[in-house]
């Protein structure tokens, strides 16, 4: 799915990494057209709206590639409906961590909704000033390399 690079890159100048995955809560999420609830104040700082590609193919052709490129517009973070997500960014640790982050959020949504409970999100005057002053990712970031080294010493 080569174009699913290659598009980003030609439509965003500004992006210097594209990660694509197939995780299952964000997949769900997508599947279900719902968006990953605010809940978890320092996810929401990487992850924003959410863009949504109403296409389950591969992207095999340069203008499917265009296309989720077009969905994708200027944000961080695209559902691929039933297919997976795009996640981009200035650096390969950010896309990395937008799509980590991601995922946990729509994990948490998934069994939020299972309560049959409204929850209490952040609200959107608390989103802007978390997203105004939206941190590096190098902490995240690390700690992801921790637990990838952990896992690495226990196979």
């Amino acid at each position: 799915e080569v174009y699913i690079h290659t598009e980003v890159y030609r439509a965003r100048p500004d992006v210097k990494a594209v990660v694509h995955t197939h995780q299952r809560s964000s997949v769900l999420l997508g599947v279900l057209g719902l968006p990953a609830y605010p809940v978890i104040h320092s996810h929401v700082m990487h992850v924003g709206d959410v863009g949504m590609w109403e296409c389950p193919l591969l992207v095999s052709k340069p203008e499917r590639g265009a296309n989720l490129a077009s969905a994708l517009g200027l944000r961080g973070l695209c559902h691929m409906r039933g297919h997976g997500i795009v996640a981009v960014g200035e650096s390969v640790e950010v896309a990395v961590v937008r799509a980590a982050l991601l995922e946990e959020l729509a994990d948490a949504t998934l069994r939020i909704l299972q309560t049959g409970r409204e929850p209490w999100v952040i609200g959107e005057e608390w989103l802007a000033e978390l997203r105004s002053g939206e941190r590096g990712v190098a902490g995240r970031w690390a700690y992801y390399k921790e637990l990838v080294a952990v896992a690495q010493t226990q196979a």
